[in-house]
C-alpha cells in the first residue's frame, strides 16, 4: 500500500498491489469513508486520517490512472490492522471510472500530538463517555486511548462502585448511583479496551486507577460494565452488601467527594431509619455491627451519632464533630434498609426542590423515564408515590404546565389508588402505555417533608 503524487509522504492518491504482483493500482472511492482512510493511516504508520478526496485526480504525479482499479466498494469499521482485511467487492471487481480514484491526506505525528495536547486541556472528559442510556447521565462505559478516536468498552471483572464513582466525576457529576453489569445499555462493538479496574475511589481519572494494561482482558462485550451517574449531590451511600438495600454505611463531606465510614458507637435504628429515608427507602430493617459488610478504608467521619429519627439528614442529627471518633474500621457500621417499595423506579423531575415536581416512572426492565397522565389522579395516587420516595405525605397535586414539558413516553394513565398501596404499580390503571393523554397532561406533586 502508499501514496502517491502528494507533496508529502503523508499524502496523495491511494494505490495497493496484489501480494504476488508488483503492478500497482487504485482504490475506487464508492463508500469511501474516513474508517478506511484511518485503516489506511495506520498501515503507512500515521496515526489516523486528516481527510480523505474523492476526486484522487487532485494527485496527478506519479504513476499513470490508467493502470488497474484493485478495490471497490469498501467498507471498513475502522478497527482492522489492515486495508485487505475490510469488506470488499473482490479483487480487480469494480464499476468505477479513472475520475473516481480515491485519496488520502494522514495526520503525522507531530500535528496530532499537538491537537491532543490542545483537546485534552480544552476538554478533559473528552477520552471517557455513555452511550445507549436513556438519558445523558446512565449507559455504557466507554473509553479510548489517548492517540485514537476509536472508541472502546470497559469490562464489568471486579468493576464496583469506587470505579464507577471516578467515571462520573469524570464526567463532571458528582457521584455514581447505580453499576448496570451484563451489558444492559446494549453491548459495544469497538475493542475491550481495560478489564478488572481497581480504583479506590479518590482518582480524578479511570486511567488513574490499576487495571492490567490496554486491552488485556478476557472478556466478551455481553460483560461490558455500565453506569448511572447521580444528577444531585449524594452524601451517603451503601457499599459492600449483595443488595442495593443493604451495606456499609459512609458519607463525605460537603465540600469534599473523598467518602469515609459512620462508627457503630451508640448508633440503633433511629440513625438506621434516617440513613434508609435519605437513599429513598421507607425506613431500616436492621443494624450490622462490626464491619459486617466489610471495613471501609477511608476516614472515619462520624461517631457517637444520636437522632431522634424524624430528621431528614443524617448530617442535622447530634454527634461530636467532623472526624472525631474513637473507632476503628472493625468497627464500621452497616444497614440493611427495608425494600417495600422500589424507589429506582420513580423520580420527580422539574421541580424546585427535590420533594417536587413532574411524576416519571419506568419500566423494571428498562433505564428509559416517561411521564404519569393527570386524569382521576388526585391525593391517594399522590401520597403513594411520595411513600415511595421516602416522603411522609403529598401536600398537592401539579400540573405539568408549572414544571415544563416532557418529550419521553407516557406509561401510566387512569391511575386509582386507594391510598395504602407500598408502590404505585401496584394500583389500579389501564396498562403500561395505555392512554390517552399527551404531554400537557403529564402529572406532577408536591411532597411533605420530614421534621427536623
Amino acid at each position: 500500500i502508499r501514496l502517491v503524487g502528494g507533496s508529502g509522504p503523508n499524502e496523495g492518491r491511494l494505490e495497493v498491489r496484489p501480494v504476488d504482483s508488483r503492478i500497482w493500482g487504485r482504490v475506487c472511492r464508492h463508500f469511501f469513508d474516513v474508517k478506511d482512510a484511518d485503516v489506511v493511516c495506520r498501515m503507512l504508520g500515521y496515526l489516523r486520517a486528516i481527510r480523505s478526496d474523492h476526486r484522487g485526480t487532485y494527485f496527478p504525479q506519479g504513476t499513470t490512472r490508467t493502470g488497474p482499479i484493485y478495490m471497490d466498494d469498501l467498507r471498513c469499521d475502522g478497527t482492522e490492522s489492515s486495508l485487505f482485511n475490510c469488506s470488499y467487492s473482490g479483487w480487480g471487481i469494480h464499476d468505477c471510472h479513472d475520475w473516481d480514484s480515491i485519496g488520502i491526506v494522514c495526520v503525522t505525528t507531530q500535528i496530532f500530538s499537538e491537537a491532543i495536547d490542545i483537546i485534552n486541556m480544552i476538554l478533559d472528559p473528552s477520552r471517557i463517555r455513555l452511550v445507549g442510556g436513556s438519558t445523558q447521565n446512565e449507559g455504557r462505559v466507554e473509553v479510548r486511548p489517548a492517540d485514537s478516536f476509536t472508541w472502546g468498552t470497559v469490562c464489568q471483572d471486579q468493576f464496583d462502585m469506587r470505579d464507577a464513582d471516578v467515571v462520573c466525576r469524570m464526567l463532571g457529576y458528582p457521584s455514581a448511583q447505580q453499576i448496570i453489569s451484563d451489558a444492559y445499555s446494549h453491548q459495544g462493538t469497538g475493542p475491550i479496551y481495560m478489564d478488572d479496574v481497581l480504583c479506590d475511589g479518590n482518582e480524578s481519572s479511570l486511567f488513574e486507577c490499576s487495571y492490567p494494561g490496554w486491552e488485556i482482558h478476557d472478556c466478551d462485550h455481553d460483560q461490558d460494565a455500565g453506569v448511572v451517574c447521580s444528577t444531585n449531590p449524594i452524601r451517603v451511600r451503601l457499599v459492600g452488601g449483595s443488595a442495593q438495600n443493604e451495606g456499609r454505611v459512609e458519607v463525605r463531606p460537603d465540600d469534599s467527594f473523598t467518602w469515609g465510614t459512620v462508627c457503630q458507637d451508640h448508633f440503633d435504628m433511629r440513625d438506621a431509619d434516617v440513613v434508609c429515608r435519605m437513599l429513598g427507602y421507607p425506613n431500616a430493617q436492621n443494624i450490622r455491627n462490626g464491619a459486617y459488610f466489610w471495613q471501609g478504608s477511608g476516614p472515619i467521619y462520624m461517631d457517637d451519632l444520636q437522632c431522634d429519627g424524624n430528621e431528614s439528614s443524617l448530617f442535622n442529627c447530634s454527634y461530636p464533630g467532623w472526624g472525631i471518633h474513637d473507632c476503628d474500621h472493625d468497627q464500621d457500621v452497616g444497614v440493611v434498609c427495608n425494600l417495600l417499595i422500589d424507589s429506582s423506579r420513580i423520580r420527580l423531575v422539574g421541580g424546585s426542590g427535590l420533594n417536587e415536581g413532574r411524576v416519571e416512572v419506568r419500566p423494571a426492565d428498562s433505564f428509559r423515564w416517561g411521564t404519569v397522565c393527570s386524569d382521576h389522579f388526585d391525593l391517594k395516587d399522590a401520597e403513594v408515590v411520595c411513600r415511595m420516595l421516602g416522603y411522609p405525605n403529598a401536600d398537592l397535586v401539579l400540573q405539568t404546565t408549572y414544571l415544563g414539558r416532557e418529550i419521553g413516553p407516557i406509561y401510566m394513565d387512569d391511575l386509582e389508588c386507594d391510598g395504602t398501596e407500598n408502590s404505585l404499580f401496584n394500583c389500579s390503571y389501564s396498562g403500561w402505555r395505555i392512554h390517552d393523554c399527551s404531554h400537557r397532561d403529564d402529572v406532577g406533586v408536591v411532597c411533605g417533608t420530614w421534621t427536623e
